[in-house]
């Protein structure tokens, strides 16, 4: 077998060396479509072309008589130096510490043969098949991350769902709870009654917009006085209220009332108050 390979994608056939196959453990890239492949799993036997007859002269040669064959000790002497008489004769060069070429081919590597290499080990089925776990684990996390951010909206949105949301908070230490969306809740009524002596009745008229249940949010009560400045302020939560709720009903309207008593009205002289509407 010669050192011809062939290119198992486009035919093509060229010579190698076997030195370049030793650095490159055998694989080489075609010059015709670059394509990677093994050198040595591809040979080819090529036949030889009968030598042709060629007469030569033959000639004798005989070494003069005065002339005495060269010691062992010279044999290692660069050629192009003259030697002379009284040069010292030269040691045998001792290659006991010298690198072993083999194992500087082997840890040399050719960058194509690298690229070659990682191409194959990306295109293994268990390779792929690990890839396609991780990402659906972690498609899976994702999942389970975003379910826990909107586990509110889920709850309310089905409430089917509610239960195993619950189970999954449990251990995290979260809770599932009524929809938290200001924006969808607006009051469209309110009055502060006095009641004299001192007491007073607050009435609201919450309106729900969503098409989704809604916690219940807590009212800020502020009392102004002439000047437009605050002389009270008192916060009301959901369980403050006659008629305590904790969500609002979808696209509904709730009344609510609350009594409250102020010591020393007289002296705060309010003229207005101001109603907002807020999470905690």
């Amino acid at each position: 077998m010669g050192n011809i390979t062939q290119c198992p994608q486009c035919g093509t056939r060229f010579r190698v060396v076997p030195d370049q196959l030793k650095l490159s453990q055998g694989w080489v890239r075609c010059g015709h479509c670059s394509e990677v492949f093994e050198a040595t799993a591809c040979m080819v036997e090529l036949a030889a072309p009968a030598p042709m007859p060629v007469e030569q002269p033959v000639f004798e040669i005989k070494a003069p008589a005065d002339v005495a064959p060269l010691p062992p000790e010279v044999a290692h002497v660069s050629p192009g130096r003259e030697l002379r008489e009284d040069d010292p004769p030269v040691a045998p060069t001792d290659t006991s510490d010298a690198p072993d070429t083999a194992i500087l081919a082997n840890e040399t590597e050719v960058s194509f043969v690298r690229q070659a290499r990682r191409e194959a080990f990306w295109a293994q089925p268990r390779v792929r098949a690990a890839q396609a776990g991780v990402a659906l684990c972690l498609a899976l996390l994702l999942l389970v991350q975003v379910a826990l951010h909107q586990r509110d909206w889920l709850a309310t949105a089905h409430p089917a769902w509610a239960p195993w949301l619950t189970a999954v908070c449990q251990p995290l230490g979260c809770q599932v709870g009524p929809l938290h969306r200001i924006e969808s809740i607006r009051i469209d009524s309110s009055a502060l009654v006095d009641l004299k002596e001192g007491r007073y009745r607050l009435e609201v008229t919450l309106n729900n917009t969503s098409a989704l249940r809604l916690a219940m949010p807590s009212l800020e009560l502020s009392l102004t006085n002439l000047r437009d400045d605050v002389v009270v302020r008192k916060v009301i939560g959901p369980h403050d209220w006659s008629q305590p709720t904790t969500d609002l009903p979808a696209r509904a309207e709730l009344p609510l009332s609350v009594q409250l008593t102020l010591s020393k009205a007289s002296e705060l002289r309010m003229s207005g108050y101001r109603a907002i509407i807020f999470y905690p």
